[in-house]
């Protein structure tokens, strides 16, 4: 009877242990494909900004848009580039845009030189883009010339 119970538990043991060992592996997984939804952004010398409230990701007509605001600055930012979009750097065939306050302060369209863009991931079956860009820009409120980086990690509908 002893030796029943004692096998009756190592058995129950061993199924526990299977099914925690795989239950841990498929939210490790799960994870590693769940973007964090950000757009973080540093002008200058000055402290980085994360945008991540009032998120919004998508593809419309080839293009995957990315805007994003950020409540506590009242600033926002959109990142526009195609939606096949594949790894690697870029100097053109992407817009970026930042306001603050409702006022545009840079626009790829029209004051920004030395752009780039580089897609590190962009996973199109779990709809998941990461990457950073970099951009030198003459502020539409003040008229100086200031530099703009940044990082991007995103999933999209």
């Amino acid at each position: 009877m002893k030796n029943n119970n004692l096998l009756k538990f190592s058995i129950g043991l061993l199924v526990i242990g299977f099914l925690f060992t795989a239950c841990k592996k498929e939210d490790e997984t799960n994870q590693e494909e769940v973007a964090s939804n950000y757009i973080k952004m540093k002008i200058d010398n000055n402290s980085e900004t994360i945008y991540k409230d009032n998120f919004s990701a998508m593809t419309i007509n080839d293009k995957l848009i990315i805007g994003v605001s950020d409540n506590t600055t009242d600033g926002d930012i959109q990142l526009t580039m195609d939606s096949s979009i594949a790894n690697g750097t870029y100097t053109s065939n992407f817009l970026i845009s930042h306001g603050v306050n409702g006022q545009t302060v840079f626009a790829t369209v029209t004051n920004v030189s030395n752009k780039s863009l580089t897609v590190t991931t962009h996973d199109t079956a779990n709809r998941i883009v990461k990457g950073n860009f970099s951009l030198d820009f003459t502020d539409n409120t003040t008229q100086t010339s200031r530099h703009a980086q940044g990082s991007f990690e995103v999933k999209y509908n």
